[in-house]
């Protein structure tokens, strides 16, 4: 007598599209580069997160060097889109200081780009390599309309030049400092908005 299968085959899993399957593995990269740190930023550790091969991620990035450096471009592009927002939301209306310095601090912060900063750093890579000059100059540009005397360009970059060093601080050691010092978590991110206001001469919102 023969036996009948009961049970159905494996389903066979869908090829995701080349698009998802970037979008995921940078996703992954940044949570493991945050959570964890440059060391833990392997395509093994990628590819076990999302459930797939090193072969298959190296297919689909060529190299582990051009996936690291896929994932550094699109987190300064992130870091961009945010500046540019702000340019775009502020109108003809004067920038929000706090809007601002918040935005640069969560894209620092919470958003990686500290620990991507510092990992470019250490690795030998310049600002102008990961991009991060557009990302200033559209900050700079968003001040420098509102900024009190003739010398807006100079004094616009000046301030952008503070929140990003005030902020790359922040991104990597503001948690252990406030400790320290027994300062609230946010105290840095308020000191910044107060000289950002002091250096505008007030004029921001």
């Amino acid at each position: 007598m023969s036996i009948r299968r009961t049970t159905a085959p494996p389903s066979v899993e869908r090829r995701r599209k080349p698009e998802d399957v970037r979008r995921d593995a940078l996703e992954v990269g940044r949570r493991l580069l945050i959570a964890r740190g440059p060391s833990a930023l392997t395509l093994k550790a990628v590819g076990a997160e999302l459930g797939m091969s090193h072969a298959n991620l190296i297919h689909h990035f060529g190299s582990a060097d051009a996936y690291q450096a896929a994932l550094k471009d699109e987190m300064v592009l992130d870091l961009t889109r945010r500046a540019t927002t702000l340019v775009a939301q502020a109108g003809d209306a004067p920038p929000d200081t706090a809007a601002i310095v918040n935005q640069v601090f969560d894209a620092y912060d919470a958003g990686g780009i500290a620990i991507l900063m510092a990992w470019s750093v250490l690795t030998g890579a310049s600002g102008d390599k990961i991009g991060l000059g557009e990302a200033t100059q559209a900050l700079v540009a968003a001040l420098e309309p509102w900024m009190p005397d003739e010398n807006a360009a100079a004094r616009a970059r000046h301030i952008v030049s503070l929140v990003t060093m005030l902020a790359l601080a922040e991104g990597l050691i503001g948690a252990s400092l406030a400790d320290a010092v027994g300062a609230r978590r946010d105290a840095m991110r308020a000191l910044t908005i107060t000289l950002v206001e002091d250096l505008t001469g007030g004029k921001l919102a």
